[in-house]
């Protein structure tokens, strides 16, 4: 546990408890923690529809006296609702820090194969010569948890898995794939990444 002093703390009661106000927490991770943890609260807040990135950038400067005021900006900035878990949160600042921004997030292509589905790839890029290399930011939970499966087999989640980077391939879309455990290796992913031709900054 770390404690802190706040002289000037917005509380609020959850299940009777005081707590920090959801915007003060965001703008506390943002303070405290490395970019790669802080954006996980960050994006999930968004996504909830707790704040908006316009209101966490109006209450920090708000606050007085804050140290780093324009770094916890430049972080709640960065911010984006339509990230779907903590993993891919942390796998974009982390591939930020390396130089390799993500363009765009959650982007869909419509199936080759079977009209009405789509394929969904989590980070997308566009080269300089206007070919598409996707990011995909797998776990393994995404094979085993129910809630994820839909009923499937491991088996059938793979050959899925397959089916779908098949048809991407199909539509010109490159595909890299990024595991929890990349993230703690950053120089072995930077040199994926250049090798994979994925745009750096």
């Amino acid at each position: 546990m770390r404690f802190h002093v706040l002289d000037d703390a917005e509380t609020v009661a959850v299940d009777g408890a005081r707590v920090t106000s959801i915007l003060r927490t965001l703008v506390d991770c943002a303070a405290m923690m490395p970019r790669r943890y802080a954006m996980a609260p960050i994006d999930s807040a968004l996504r909830q529809g707790k704040t908006t990135v316009e209101q966490m950038l109006e209450y920090v400067d708000a606050i007085p006296m804050l140290r780093d005021r324009e770094r916890i900006r430049a972080v709640l900035a960065q911010g984006d609702g339509r990230v779907e878990n903590g993993g891919e949160s942390e796998c974009r600042a982390v591939l930020d820090e390396l130089g390799f921004p993500v363009h765009r997030v959650q982007v869909e292509f419509p199936c080759l194969s079977h009209p009405g589905r789509v394929h969904r790839v989590d980070f997308l890029w566009e080269r300089d010569d206007g070919t598409l290399i996707a990011g995909e930011f797998d776990g393994v939970q995404k094979y085993v948890d129910p809630l994820m499966t839909a009923g499937r087999t491991i088996r059938q989640v793979v050959d899925d898995e397959r089916d779908r980077q098949q048809c991407l391939s199909r539509r010109g879309v490159d595909m890299v794939r990024m595991f929890y455990r990349d993230l703690d290796n950053a120089q072995v992913l930077a040199y994926r990444l250049e090798q994979a031709r994925v745009p750096r900054r």
